[in-house]
């Protein structure tokens, strides 16, 4: 049986996700971060240079030594990770959407029969935007997702409860457009529409349990100069709209198992390299999307999806789903719209938000 849930408050809390200027100083966001430093003095320059971006105020990234592939298969290391979820936590959560990261966790606990007590979805459905609207936004959850799981036999996992949290709330999609809540929860700019700010809503059936999301994916580049692959790490590799407290864990890609990243890492540069494919230089290039999720993850079942191709669009650099919600909202809610264009033209520093860096290095790591 599946439930819908009204969105009705954004979960924060001080956990999650954290920017610093490596001093030592953890903020929740990268406004806040950025304005401690021009307060101690440093220069833009200075701030862009220094600033990065962690979960959970853990650095120990830098200490690990990424130029090792684990020599664990990587069915072994999916099977073994997720049993580790299941033993560290009583009430666990898969957030689910049908794309290939979070299709093949559920595929592992399917394939090891480790019990999921939660499935959880996140959808637009705001008053206004009109059924053809929300089956264009919510296509991969309606003709993907909702499907899969309908077609899938949850027994093997303990049946667990789906639940679609909805952003159905004009008012709570507002208070994400103040600059209270942007300079005190958000780093991110124009990627404020309603579907990833329903899924901040999201929260187990019971306190003390844990969403384990699909984060992130694997990008590998080339540094010809010296002949060597590696590995660089995004807050915008889907962390900004997911790690905002402790109940939402990063599945592939986490502090305490770096391993799991270095793996699907390892992997993807050995086939580069083995087919010497030196070329890509992002990680939403549709072509390198296609060789790493054949590599680490196990169906991709919407290719078909208009919004499969991740590439940025309009002069806002935006995603494909953030421009057609800015559109439609433009239409018919502008002066909400007005909102939206406003606190991200509001100053910090003399600067305003939507001119600074839209992501924040989290590492950079060589592969070799």
């Amino acid at each position: 049986m599946i439930q819908t849930v009204s969105a009705n408050t954004f979960y924060h809390n001080d956990a999650g996700i954290f920017y610093h200027v490596q001093d030592g100083q953890f903020f929740p966001t990268k406004w806040l971060a950025i304005d401690y430093a021009f307060n101690k003095g440093l220069s833009y320059a200075q701030i862009i240079k220094q600033l990065r971006c962690c979960l959970n105020k853990d650095v120990s990234w830098e200490n690990y030594d990424w130029t090792k592939e684990p020599s664990e298969s990587w069915d072994e290391i999916l099977k073994n990770r997720f049993q580790w979820y299941r033993d560290k936590y009583n009430y666990i959560a898969l957030s689910y959407s049908g794309g290939a990261d979070s299709q093949v966790l559920l595929d592992t606990a399917l394939k090891h029969k480790i019990k999921l007590d939660e499935i959880v979805i996140y959808a637009s459905n705001l008053e206004g935007l009109g059924k053809d609207f929300h089956d264009h936004l919510n296509w991969e959850i309606e003709q993907v997702a909702i499907p899969r799981l309908k077609a899938t036999n949850l027994s093997i996992i303990g049946n667990p409860t789906i639940k679609i949290w909805q952003m159905d709330s004009w008012d709570l999609l507002k208070e994400a457009y103040t600059e209270e809540y942007v300079f005190n929860h958000s780093s991110r700019t124009f990627e404020k529409y309603s579907a990833p700010l329903a899924g901040i809503t999201m929260q187990t059936e019971k306190e003390n349990g844990v969403i384990i999301r699909g984060c992130t994916h694997p990008t590998v580049l080339y540094d010809k100069k010296l002949n060597k692959f590696y590995v660089e790490i995004w807050d915008t590799d889907n962390f900004i709209c997911g790690s905002q407290s402790s109940n939402r864990l990063s599945f592939f890609t986490s502090p305490e198992a770096p391993w799991v990243h270095a793996k699907q890492c390892h992997m993807v540069k050995n086939y580069l390299r083995e087919h010497k494919l030196f070329s890509f230089n992002a990680a939403r290039q549709t072509n390198y999307r296609k060789i790493f999720q054949t590599l680490c993850r196990t169906e991709v079942l919407n290719r078909k999806s208009p919004f499969f191709d991740k590439r940025h669009v309009s002069s806002l650099n935006i995603s494909r789903k953030a421009e057609a919600f800015s559109k439609y909202m433009y239409k018919i809610y502008p002066e909400l719209f007005k909102d939206l264009l406003g606190v991200n033209n509001t100053k910090l520093h003399g600067i305003p938000l939507h001119k600074y860096p839209e992501g924040v290095l989290m590492g950079k790591f060589y592969l070799e």
